[in-house]
């Protein structure tokens, strides 16, 4: 086990053993600015009804409300593009189509145009040694193989290099970690999905530019394409970390799409070369039969012939489909991580292999407006009645009969706040926390305030008081700064009753920029309160998900460490109750209480 192994094998440990606070090896810094609330899209597609451009309005609606009435996959945004005209566009509440959106490993794909457009210029040649980008690094204690890995083993990711994701959480030199690192196979021989092949990227674009990854494709690609909202995390030395940490709206992430569909000419500028557009979205490489189709240059190959794919853990996607022109961009929450995924499938099935537009057909009106109500009540502009008349629904709005009516108890509990103990439970999601390197320092109180005919819950968490104002009609839209970041948030509450007649007051805490929600449920006892937390995706997805940010950890700390010390299904349910735990609140005139455990 390398260094980086057992650096994630200690932060994995202590997130086991219920701590957060001051656990990373890896410096942090606040660095993500607050979206604009009021943001515009620049250069927006041109909007046009369905069937001016070849698909009937009711394909569209039947895949809309297919993809509701599964809750597992928590969709966020779907848009539809046809011939360069947005032909559907559906945010589903709280999510709101301006808002910038996390898109995880789909930003890869942006990575690999920019080593394209650095190809096209002849600045990088795919055949040579990524060694020679940093001749400043010590090269003694390299191996053989460690000096054969090239650009191209990097695009397709056949490096061989054993240093995955966990190496993010080593220190905060990750070239000299991946330059150092053990190489498993001869490179170019096996595909090995490893973000920080996409990190090297990014560092060899700074190597060869001066210039972050980020910097370099502004006037290159954010501007000519009217990209004014977007922001990507860097790592601690400044490189961007190129295969996560992208932070782009929806409809940016389309233009990205249609560039591609378009021979790489935006508005009559060339921005990439064809010839590596077609190169990067042809098959390199075979992979495992659950991951996908092929992938190419940092570029997964989709059902459609010729089409191909952009895509991200959780449900972040740009698939562009070149035989009928289409680009189709989806956001979620999902639990399923990579594209083979229900969400893709959902897809594929009303616009994928089997469906062939005609050019143009006769407007629908009556299925074009049935189209357009069923996008605005899901964005909740519109009641859900009819939403309910529509065959096969399924409740994707959340229904509020025989609930307790919000303002008798909102009022009762004015003024109350209890105290736990200093843990590791944090507002942020654990999976947040532990992609954006921002740890929690542990909920110390919680209190209710009603004012001005709102209703807030305060969190204390370290130095930090959130305020959250809570939604019962409709969630409430705030922004949460963690150490130093916001995010913007939605809140939505409800009062219910238990089984035991238990005044239960549920936070659903949608994070409108990340996949991730935070799920709480504080039940009201006579002389304390109990809270259930959980996030989504959480419970089903953790183990998944581990394996996924800590790749070799899991393996060798799972099957090979503990497995040795302690039973690996205890290890399991320690990972459970991180994602949900269980504490206990006393008015905070009594002394704090101790962990409960589940």
């Amino acid at each position: 086990m390398g260094k980086d192994q057992f650096a994630a094998v200690e932060l994995l440990w202590d997130i086991l053993n219920e701590k957060t606070k001051e656990v990373s090896k890896v410096t942090y810094f606040p660095q993500k600015p607050d979206m604009p609330q009021d943001a515009k899209i620049n250069q927006p597609f041109p909007r046009a009804t369905p069937e001016s451009q070849g698909v009937p309005s009711e394909r569209l609606s039947a895949m809309i409300e297919e993809l509701s009435r599964y809750p597992w996959l928590d969709v966020h945004h779907v848009l539809v593009i046809r011939n360069g005209k947005m032909i559907c566009e559906c945010s589903f509440s709280p999510y709101r189509p301006n808002i910038w959106h996390s898109s995880y490993s789909l930003c890869k794909s942006i990575t690999g145009l920019a080593i394209g457009m650095l190809y096209d210029k002849g600045k990088i040649h795919l055949d040579t040694p990524i060694t020679e980008f940093f001749k400043d690094k010590d090269r003694s204690r390299m191996s053989f193989r460690q000096k054969k890995i090239t650009v191209e083993n990097l695009l397709t990711m056949t490096s061989g290099v054993d240093f995955h994701e966990a190496g993010a959480y080593t220190g905060d030199d990750w070239v000299k970690g991946y330059l150092g690192a053990s190489v498993r196979e001869m490179p170019g021989e096996i595909f090995d999905y490893n973000s920080m092949n996409s990190y090297m990227l990014s560092a060899i674009v700074t190597a060869v530019t001066g210039q972050s990854l980020m910097d370099f494709l502004t006037p290159r690609l954010w501007k000519p394409l009217g990209i004014t909202n977007v922001f990507w995390e860097t790592c601690p030395l400044g490189i961007t970390k190129g295969g996560w940490g992208l932070f782009i709206c929806p409809e940016d992430a389309a233009k990205i799409g249609q560039l591609i569909l378009q021979g790489g000419i935006w508005k009559r500028r060339r921005i990439i070369s064809e010839e590596w557009l077609k190169t990067a979205a042809e098959k390199h490489v075979e992979v495992p039969p659950e991951s996908g189709l092929g992938y190419g240059y940092h570029m997964w190959m989709a059902d459609r012939p010729g089409s191909s794919a952009f895509n991200g853990m959780l449900g972040q996607n740009v698939l562009i489909y070149p035989d009928i022109n289409m680009v189709i961009v989806t956001n979620a929450g999902s639990n399923e991580l990579f594209q083979r995924s229900t969400l893709i499938a959902t897809i594929e099935k009303y616009l994928g292999a089997g469906f062939e537009p005609a050019d143009p057909l006769p407007e629908n009106e009556s299925e074009y407006k049935k189209l357009l109500r069923i996008q605005s009540a899901l964005s909740g502009e519109e009641n859900d009645a009819f939403l309910q008349q529509l065959k096969g629904w399924s409740g994707k709005i959340l229904r509020r009969s025989n609930k307790p009516t919000p303002s008798r108890y909102v009022k009762k509990l004015d003024g109350m706040s209890y105290a736990f103990q200093k843990k590791n439970i944090g507002i942020f999601p654990l999976l947040l926390q532990v992609v954006h390197n921002n740890f929690t320092e542990g909920i110390q109180t919680l209190s209710f305030h009603y004012q001005e005919e709102k209703f807030w819950i305060s969190f204390v968490e370290g130095a930090e008081t959130i305020d959250l104002p809570v939604g019962f009609e409709e969630p409430a839209r705030s922004t949460v700064k963690i150490h130093g970041e916001g995010y913007l948030v939605a809140t939505a509450g409800e009062f219910a009753f238990n089984e035991d007649d238990v005044l239960v007051l549920k936070l659903d805490i949608a994070f409108l920029e990340e996949a991730v929600r935070r799920k709480i449920k504080i039940y009201f006892l006579e002389d304390s309160i109990e809270m259930k937390w959980d996030e989504v995706p959480g419970a089903r997805l953790i183990l998944k998900g581990v394996q996924y940010i800590l790749t070799d950890v899991s393996d060798h700390f799972l099957i090979h460490t503990v497995s040795r010390r302690i039973n690996q299904d205890l290890v399991i349910e320690m990972l459970r109750n991180a994602i949900q735990p269980i504490i206990l609140g006393l008015p905070t005139d009594r002394e704090e209480p101790q962990q409960k455990q589940p």
